[in-house]
């Protein structure tokens, strides 16, 4: 089955919140889940690099589109 781009996307905007409930890593692996892209769990977010890859997405330059998954590192001194 493909990755169905508006499925995703429409899942993740109905579970944006105004500010950070710290479930990035949960929201962003379930919309691409509703997509009909199945990856296993991670504990954050910036972890999803490489099972995204090996689930076929890959790496892009220029102006993100819609459908494309960002993953950034955390900022310098956080924790994780």
């Amino acid at each position: 089955m493909p990755f169905d781009v508006t499925r995703a996307v429409d899942y993740a905007k109905r579970q944006a919140h105004l500010n950070s409930l710290g479930r990035c890593a949960e929201y962003v692996r379930e919309a691409i889940e509703r997509g009909g892209v199945s990856l296993p769990r991670t504990s954050f977010a910036k972890d999803y690099g490489p099972p995204l890859q090996m689930a076929g997405f890959y790496e892009v330059d220029g102006q993100p589109q819609k459908g494309d998954v960002v993953v950034i590192q955390p900022a310098p001194r956080k924790p994780v």
